[in-house]
C-alpha cells in the first residue's frame, strides 16, 4: 500500500511539471515585439489580431509572370479576348499649309486642281517702236491684244505660250489715203516667278518666237515709201510682270522689249535702201483670266 501511494504522488508530480511548463511557453515574451505592429507584447498592448494583420496584403498583377521556358500563356476559349497588335507611333503631320508656304518654292501648290497652276489671260494694251524711222513712217503708239497660256504659273520656273496682235497706223501717206500695219506674234518664254505661292507674285521672264508683220487696207504703194508690204522676223521678247490670284482669277500687269532680226520691213534712209529699219518694239498690256 506504501508503494502504490508513492507511485500515484509521482505521477501527480509529473503532470504537474509538465503542465506548468505548456503554460510558460503559451506566454509571450515581453521583450519580443509583435510581428505585424512592431510594439512590445504587454498586457496594454495585446497582439494585433485583425484579418488585415494576419493575412499580409498582396500586390495584384494585372498580368500572370512569364513562365521560365518563355512559353506563351493559354487562353481560356471560353473567353473572348481581341489580340492587341502595337503599332508604331504616326508621324507628324508635315501636309502643306499654304498660310505657312507663301514665300516658299516648292513644285508642288496642293490649293489647286492641276498642282501646278495652268492659267489663260486675254488683255489687251499699248506698243510702240524703239527705232525713229520706224516711229516716223507709223503712228508713235499702236494697239495689241493678246492670248497667254501660263503651264506652272504657281512653280518657282513656268512656260508662257502667247499669242499677240498689233494694229498701228502708217502715217506719211498722201491726203485721203492711209494704211494699217498689223503685226502677228506667237512666242515662248521660261518665267521665273519670285513668289509663286503669294496672291501677289511678281515675275520676271524672256524667250524667242515668230513675228510676221503685214500692210493692209493701203491705198498707196508702199514701194513709194522705202517699204514692203510683208515682213517676217525673229523676236526674242524680254520684261517684267506683277500677277494676282484670288479664287482661281488672275490679274496681270506686265512690260515687255522685244527685240528682233531678220527685218527688212522699212529702209532705214533713203540714201541707204538696202539698210533695214530696226523693228523693235515695247509694250505695256493688262489681262485677266482664270487658273486651275
Amino acid at each position: 500500500m506504501q508503494l502504490l501511494s508513492r507511485v500515484v504522488l509521482g505521477a501527480s508530480v509529473a503532470c504537474a511539471i509538465a503542465q506548468g511548463q505548456r503554460v510558460a511557453d503559451a506566454q509571450p515574451d515581453p521583450g519580443q515585439s509583435d510581428n505585424q505592429s512592431g510594439r512590445p507584447l504587454t498586457p496594454d498592448n495585446p497582439p494585433d489580431t485583425s484579418p488585415a494583420a494576419e493575412e499580409p496584403s498582396v500586390p495584384e498583377t494585372s498580368s500572370p509572370p512569364a513562365s521560365d521556358q518563355g512559353t506563351p500563356p493559354v487562353l481560356d476559349p471560353n473567353t473572348s479576348t481581341t489580340p492587341t497588335t502595337m503599332t508604331e507611333p504616326m508621324p507628324s503631320d508635315t501636309s502643306y499649309e499654304p498660310s505657312d508656304q507663301k514665300f516658299g518654292y516648292a513644285w508642288y501648290e496642293p490649293r489647286l486642281r492641276s498642282g501646278i497652276g495652268i492659267s489663260a489671260t486675254l488683255g489687251g494694251g499699248v506698243v510702240g517702236f524703239t527705232d525713229r524711222t520706224m516711229r516716223d513712217t507709223t503712228s508713235s503708239v499702236g494697239g495689241l491684244w493678246d492670248l497667254r497660256v501660263t503651264l506652272g504659273s504657281h512653280l518657282p520656273l513656268a512656260l508662257d505660250i502667247s499669242y499677240l496682235g498689233t494694229a498701228t497706223d502708217i502715217g506719211g501717206l498722201p491726203a485721203g489715203q492711209n494704211a494699217t500695219l498689223i503685226g502677228t506674234t506667237v512666242e515662248g518664254a521660261l518665267r521665273f516667278n519670285v513668289l509663286p505661292h503669294h496672291e501677289w507674285n511678281p515675275y520676271i521672264f524672256a524667250g524667242a518666237g515668230w513675228q510676221r508683220y503685214d500692210v493692209t487696207e493701203a491705198s498707196a504703194t508702199p514701194a513709194g515709201m522705202l517699204m514692203s508690204d510683208k515682213d517676217d522676223l525673229i523676236e526674242f521678247p524680254l520684261g517684267a510682270g506683277l500677277a494676282y490670284r484670288f479664287g482661281g482669277f488672275v490679274a496681270d500687269l506686265r512690260g515687255t522689249f522685244r527685240a528682233t532680226t531678220e527685218e527688212n520691213l522699212v529702209a532705214e534712209s533713203p540714201s541707204t535702201p538696202s539698210e533695214p529699219a530696226p523693228m523693235h518694239t515695247w509694250q505695256a498690256s493688262a489681262a485677266l483670266g482664270y487658273e486651275f
